[in-house]
Order: structure tokens, then C-alpha cells, then sequence
């Protein structure tokens, strides 16, 4: 975490993250078009069981499949991490909704606790750096 002190510190803080997320399903073998990918988020990221809420072209799948998920962080066009960070968990539940769109909760499974508490620090650090300008701004 650094101190904002010039303009670029300001432009860096304020570019948005964004998760760029993959996405297979190994029950029925099928995998996201590419153009479909760009349409995938990440709606929520649950700790208890670990895993994400996400919005995906549908129909993707069913409640018991198995999906791999890769997700990369992005700040601009700069990955926040070196690697993608990569999951598996089974569909709790289904929610289709406008667009052709599906809300799928999916609980990871045999998750790697490391992996997964280096791709919570990234969104803490960034927290970080706004509770520290907003103390700068302060005085």
C-alpha cells in the first residue's frame, strides 16, 4: 500500500477491478464461448462455505455439476496476480434470470485455503489503499 501523491497514485487508485472468469463444466464437458466469457461476473464471493455467486450465459448447467472456474483479477489491462487462480465446486443452486442469464451459488470443493486467501488479499489491499486516501483527503 502506497501513499497518493501524485496524480498517476489517484488515477491508479481509481480504476476499477475487474474478474475475468472461465468457466468449465465437467459434468456435461462444455465450456463457455469465448464472447460468452466477457459476460460472465463474479455477483458475490461467499466464505462460509467458500466459494462465489456468478452470473452466467445460460443454460450452463444443473444443480449438482461440477464447474472449474479460472478467475483473473485486472486492474486496467494489469493482472493482479501472475497466475489464474483456478476452483472447482458443484452447483447448490440455479436461478435463471433476464438475458439469458443464470445465478449459479457454487460452493468450492476441496479448496486450496492458500490460493484462495491470496485471491481475498487482493480485494483487502485495495480496501486498504481507499481507507488511506480517504484519510489523506481528511488531513
Amino acid at each position: 500500500m502506497t501513499d497518493i501523491h501524485t496524480v498517476e497514485d489517484l488515477e491508479r487508485l481509481a480504476q476499477s477491478f475487474r474478474v475475468q472468469a472461465s468457466v468449465k463444466n465437467s459434468t456435461t464437458k462444455k465450456e463457455l464461448r469465448e464472447k460468452d466469457q466477457a459476460r460472465v461476473s463474479v455477483a458475490e464471493l461467499l466464505e462460509d462455505p467458500v466459494g462465489v455467486v456468478l452470473e452466467i450465459p445460460g443454460p450452463f448447467g444443473g444443480t449438482g455439476h461440477t464447474l472449474v472456474v479460472h478467475l483473473r483479477v485486472l486492474r486496467g489491462d494489469e493482472e493482479l496476480h501472475p497466475e489464474p487462480f483456478v476452483f472447482t465446486g458443484k452447483i447448490e443452486q440455479l436461478q435463471v434470470l433476464q438475458d439469458d442469464l443464470e445465478r449459479i451459488k457454487l460452493p468450492f470443493i476441496n479448496v486450496d485455503r492458500d490460493q484462495w486467501d491470496a485471491f481475498l488479499r487482493i480485494f483487502s489491499q485495495r480496501q486498504e489503499e481507499i481507507s488511506l486516501f480517504l484519510e489523506q483527503v481528511k488531513g
